[in-house]
């Protein structure tokens, strides 16, 4: 299945990937993914299979593996979203909250970006 994907074209410039376009076609097998993972990739399309609808989901970098990182991303967020409401009511300030999602979405995207390098390595 091919779902098109909008690419965070300024996350691409940070991390050195030259000429990212601000849509790419990604191809994915729904068998490989976790059913988190379909259930969250279906929630966040729009224009029948164009990826995400919530900008802060746009992909980086443009590759299966960019998808994927979004998408993981993407869950923890939600997971959080979760434990946050339960805590309602609670004095525990959540400092450092968004540092810390911003390191994650660093290390999602760098790891996509190895396994993008990786991959080429092994067609080469």
């Amino acid at each position: 299945m091919r779902i098109l994907c909008d690419v965070n074209r300024a996350e691409c410039l940070r991390y050195g990937i030259d000429g990212a376009p601000s849509v790419v076609p990604v191809e994915i097998d729904p068998k490989l993914l976790s059913q988190d993972q379909r259930n969250f990739i279906v929630a966040n399309l729009y224009e029948y299979l164009r990826f995400p609808k919530d900008q802060e989901f746009i992909i980086c970098p443009p590759t299966y593996a960019g998808l994927i990182a979004s998408v993981n991303y993407g869950l923890h967020r939600q997971q959080e979203k979760g434990i946050r409401r339960i805590r309602v009511g609670s004095t525990d300030p959540e400092t450092g909250r968004i540092e810390t999602l911003a390191l994650l979405r660093h290390k999602l995207i760098r790891a996509a970006i190895a396994e993008d390098d990786q991959a080429q390595k092994s067609k080469n």
